[in-house]
């Protein structure tokens, strides 16, 4: 209710991730100015710490995975569970249209039978019309013979 006073059942989200790359952005531009040597008697250009950093990539750090290993891991659950939504839903649609045809043939109600049955019945009126017709004819046939 946002009154700024917590009640009981409400519930909070905290983030640290939410929308955090939404600001990442360039501090550094000079290539001189990144520190990646392993001593400042080192001169400009040792990429020691760089190449540590790079080998990172290799090592052990997650779970017995490496970074890369846990990348891909994380990549292909989601990959996994996108599937299994998609065939949920797909599934779940299938569902849907049998539920609607069986609604369908439990109510009865069939355009293209009640479109059927409406021509007989305008066939029928009208043969009874031209039997009414032909009826009448005949009397006025019978009472014109005199």
């Amino acid at each position: 209710d946002n009154t700024g006073t917590p009640l009981a059942g409400d519930v909070y989200t905290v983030s640290s991730t939410r929308d955090a790359a939404r600001s990442i952005g360039m501090g550094i531009t000079d290539s001189d100015k990144i520190a990646a040597s392993a001593t400042l008697a080192t001169l400009p250009g040792d990429n020691t710490n760089a190449l540590a950093l790079a080998a990172l990539k290799d090592s052990s750090a997650i779970s017995g995975n490496t970074f890369s290993e846990y990348y891909a891991q994380i990549v292909a659950d989601i990959g996994i569970e996108l599937n299994t939504a998609a065939s949920n839903a797909e599934a779940r649609e299938r569902i849907v249209q049998q539920m609607e045809v069986q609604r369908a043939s439990i109510s009865g109600v069939s355009m293209e039978e009640e479109a059927v049955e409406l021509i007989k019945l305008q066939r029928a009126y009208e043969a009874a019309a031209q039997l009414m017709r032909t009826v009448d004819e005949m009397y006025e046939t019978l009472l014109n013979i005199r």
